[in-house]
C-alpha cells in the first residue's frame, strides 16, 4: 500500500508535501461559552549542528519566507449514515433542496453549500476508509462481521452518490440556472474523482488480505469504480477519445482545478502586518529624540559653562564628541529594542475574517533561537525520549529554533453552513538546510569474510529533523506535547515519523 495514500488518512499529523515541505494540519474548536479562545502553540526545531543552521546564517526573514500557514474552516464532521438519513434537519441532501434562488447572493448561498457538501463527501470517505483500514491491519475484527462493514461502507458510498445526483437534477430543474448548473456538474465531478481516489487505494490494501470472505467486496469496489470511469466521461465527453499521456495530463489538471475550486467554500480571508511596521518606525523614532535630548543636554552645559571660545578647536571637538555618543545611544537604543521586541511584540499579526467581512479572530507569531540551557525540562525530556539510555546522556550538538504562535478565535456557530471550526496547516520549506548538507549516498570498504573479497557498500547519508510541538488551551489550562521526525537527505526530504 502507499504510504503515502495511508498518511493522508490520518488526521493531525505530520506529512510529507513534497521532497522540499512538511506539513502539519491542525483543529481549533471555539468554545461558545468564551468570548475569546485563545490556543498557544510551540514548534520546537531541532537541527543537526553540521547543517550550519544558526542565528548567523538564517535570519528570521528567512524563516517566515520558509513558513507558510493555511488558515481555513473545517470540514464539518457526517456519516454517509447521516448524509442519507431522510429526516436529518442538518444534511446537506435535504437542505438543497429548501434553498429558494431569488438573487444573486442566494445563488451564490447555494453554490458555497453545495461547494461545503463536496468537502464533507471527501471528509467522510477518508474518515471511514481510515477506520476500516486500521480495523484490517489490526485484525482484532472477525473477517465476516469486517466484511459486513465493508459492502456497507460501499453501499453508503454509492447510495450517497446516486443521492447527490438525484438532488443536482432536482435542482437543475427547479431552478433552470445556467451558473448553478455548471457548479453542480464541478462538484459531481469532483465526487466522482474522489470515489476513484479512495476506492482504488482501499482496494490495494484489502487485496492483501487474501480471505475468500472479501472476494465478494472486491467484485463491488470494482462495480463502482468502472461505474465512476464511466459517468466521469459522460460529464467530460471531450476526454473520450484521449489515451495514455494526454488523458492522465487533463484528469490530473481538472482534478487540481477543482480542488481550488472546492476550497473555495472553507476559505477564510487574512490580513498579515510585520510589528515593524507598527512599532519599528516609533521606536526608532524614540531612539533619534532621546539620543538628541542627550545631545543637547550636553551642548548646553558645556556652552553654559566652557570657558572655550564657541569657534574654538577644542569646542569644535567636544561637538564631534557629543555627535559620536548621540549616534551611538541611538543605536544603542535601536539593539535594545530589537532584543526586547521579540518579548514585546509579536514578529506578525494576522487578522482572520470570514467571506463576509466578519471578524474571526487572529494569529500572532513569533521566532528565534534558544540555547539549550534555557530550554523547558519538559521538553528537553520529550526530545531524549526514544533514545538508548547511554545515548541519552551524550550531548548532541544541535541548534534549536523556536517558533511560537498564538491563535486568538471569536467565531461562533454558523447554522446556515454548519462551520464552527478552524484548520490551520503549517507548512515549512527546507531547502536552506540542505546547501550544507553531505552527499546522499556515502562509501565504505568491507572485508568480505569468506572470500576475503573488499566490497564497496552504498551507506545513505540522512539527518534527522525533530521537532516537538506543544499545544496549550488557555482556557481548558492543559497542554499538550507531541514529537516528529522529519529524515532529509542531500535531495530533499525522504520520509516523516510521527513520534
Amino acid at each position: 500500500m502507499d504510504e503515502h495514500f495511508l498518511d493522508e488518512l490520518k488526521e493531525g499529523t505530520i506529512q510529507v508535501h513534497d521532497n522540499l515541505q512538511f506539513e502539519l494540519k491542525l483543529e481549533f474548536q471555539t468554545n461558545s461559552k468564551t468570548k475569546n479562545n485563545v490556543f498557544i502553540q510551540e514548534f520546537y526545531l531541532f537541527i543537526p549542528e553540521s547543517l550550519v543552521i544558526n542565528a548567523e546564517t538564517y535570519t528570521k526573514n528567512d524563516f517566515y519566507v520558509d513558513e507558510t500557514n493555511f488558515i481555513r474552516y473545517k470540514t464539518p464532521n457526517f456519516t454517509f449514515k447521516e448524509l442519507l438519513n431522510p429526516l436529518s434537519n442538518k444534511s446537506p441532501l435535504n437542505i438543497f433542496l429548501t434553498m429558494d434562488l431569488e438573487n444573486d447572493d442566494q445563488l451564490k448561498l447555494i453554490i458555497d453549500e453545495i461547494k461545503l457538501f463536496g468537502n464533507i463527501f471527501r471528509s467522510t470517505i477518508r474518515n471511514e476508509t481510515f477506520v476500516l483500514i486500521q480495523q484490517m491491519q489490526a485484525k482484532k475484527q472477525n473477517q465476516e462481521m469486517l466484511a459486513e462493514s465493508i459492502n456497507d461502507f460501499l453501499d453508503n458510498v454509492s447510495k450517497t452518490h446516486s443521492r447527490f445526483l438525484e438532488v443536482l437534477n432536482q435542482l437543475i430543474e427547479k431552478h433552470q440556472n445556467l451558473n448553478l448548473s455548471e457548479n453542480l456538474k464541478f462538484v459531481d465531478e469532483f465526487i466522482t474523482n474522489i470515489i476513484e481516489y479512495y476506492l482504488t487505494g482501499f482496494l490495494k490494501e484489502l487485496k492483501n488480505f487474501q480471505a475468500p470472505i472479501f472476494k465478494g467486496c472486491n467484485k463491488k469496489f470494482c462495480e463502482i469504480l468502472i461505474f465512476e470511469s464511466n459517468h466521469r466521461k459522460t460529464l467530460l465527453p471531450q476526454i473520450t477519445n484521449l489515451k495514455g499521456q494526454g488523458l492522465q495530463e487533463m484528469i490530473a489538471y481538472r482534478q487540481s482545478l477543482l480542488q481550488k475550486f472546492m476550497l473555495e467554500a472553507l476559505q477564510l480571508k487574512s490580513n498579515r502586518t510585520a510589528a515593524s511596521e507598527n512599532h519599528g518606525t516609533l521606536f526608532q523614532s524614540i531612539a533619534a529624540g532621546f539620543a538628541m535630548l542627550i545631545y543637547m543636554i550636553l551642548f548646553t552645559v558645556t556652552w553654559a559653562s566652557s570657558t572655550f571660545v564657541i569657534n574654538s578647536i577644542p569646542f569644535v571637538l567636544s561637538l564631534v564628541v557629543f555627535y559620536i555618543l548621540k549616534d551611538r545611544i541611538k543605536e544603542g537604543v535601536k539593539s535594545y529594542y530589537a532584543q526586547k521586541a521579540v518579548e514585546w511584540f509579536s514578529d506578525y499579526k494576522t487578522k482572520i475574517y470570514s467571506e463576509d467581512g466578519t471578524d474571526l479572530g487572529f494569529l500572532k507569531e513569533n521566532f528565534y533561537f534558544i540555547k539549550t540551557e534555557k530550554l523547558d525540562p519538559e521538553i528537553d525530556k520529550v526530545r531524549n525520549s526514544g533514545f538508548h539510555n547511554h545515548l541519552e546522556t551524550l550531548h548532541r550538538h544541535e541548534t534549536i529554533m523556536l517558533y511560537k504562535r498564538e491563535i486568538s478565535l471569536k467565531c461562533k456557530s454558523n447554522e446556515l453552513t454548519l462551520l464552527n471550526e478552524l484548520n490551520m496547516i503549517f507548512r515549512y520549506n527546507i531547502h536552506r538546510f540542505l546547501e550544507k548538507a553531505s552527499d546522499p549516498i556515502q562509501y565504505i570498504a568491507l572485508l568480505d569474510q569468506e572470500t576475503f573479497e573488499i566490497n564497496i557498500e552504498h551507506i545513505p547519508k540522512v539527518y534527522h529533523l525533530n521537532i516537538v510541538m506543544k499545544e496549550i488551551n488557555t482556557d481548558e489550562k492543559e497542554s499538550k506535547i507531541k514529537k516528529f521526525r522529519v529524515i532529509l537527505d542531500k535531495r530533499g526530504i525522504s520520509k516523516v515519523e510521527n513520534l
